[in-house]
């Protein structure tokens, strides 16, 4: 199982979260402190609480359009480094992920764990999020400060309409993360037998397979 890291991330923003809470107290317990990412002095860092990231978190999707009109930078940074556009992503506002992009935002922006917005959207299962992402020049193979990519955090949740776009966009099965996992070997441990046939398509092999 792929480890989480989430030690900068605010609790309340957690509790929004229910599906990841378990791995995030896991990952807490068992993590040391995580370096954190440094930004330039010309990057605008805001909190968690600003009205686009609230916006971007709940889906308001008016409050978005209304604050990207008046000139917000959709690119700034909360101060764990996540944009508007990778809360919108996690949640799967596919909507206000359009519209983000549309207004420039950058899909390869990364927060403090390294993490992108695709990342997220492949993490919690999104397809036309990923896809949209893809065709907005996202980088398909970013690997976290983990190791892991997109396609090993949708084979590890089992989350097949994902790993089919990721596939058909050429992620590379062949990836490691750093405790030496594969998206084959994270879809074989979690039982994923769709995924796994997936990925044995797209020319990925069993642990020590010849």
């Amino acid at each position: 199982m792929i480890k989480f890291l989430y030690l900068s991330f605010p609790i309340f923003l957690c509790l929004l979260f229910p599906a990841c809470l378990t791995k995030v107290k896991n990952a807490r317990s068992n993590a040391g402190t995580v370096k954190t990412e440094s930004y330039s002095s010309t990057e605008q860092m805001e909190d968690q609480t600003h009205p686009l990231f609230s916006a971007a978190i709940f889906g308001n999707e008016e409050t978005v359009v209304r604050l990207l009109q008046s000139n917000t930078n959709p690119n700034m940074r909360a101060k764990d480094g996540s944009t508007a556009l990778i809360y919108a992503s996690r949640n799967g506002y596919v909507s206000i992920v359009n519209q983000l992009l549309s207004a420039k935002a950058d899909p390869n922006l990364k927060n403090d764990d390294h993490k992108t917005a695709l990342i997220w959207a492949a993490f919690n299962g999104f397809p036309d999020v990923c896809d949209l992402l893809l065709k907005n020049r996202a980088n398909i193979d970013w690997q976290d400060r983990l190791g892991a990519s997109a396609l090993m955090y949708a084979a590890s949740n089992g989350h097949v309409k994902v790993v089919e776009i990721l596939l058909s966009y050429k992620a590379n099965v062949h990836l490691q993360d750093q405790f030496g996992g594969t998206a084959m070997t994270e879809a074989m441990q979690e039982g994923h037998s769709q995924v796994v046939a997936l990925l044995t398509r797209a020319g990925a092999k069993p642990p020590n397979a010849p």
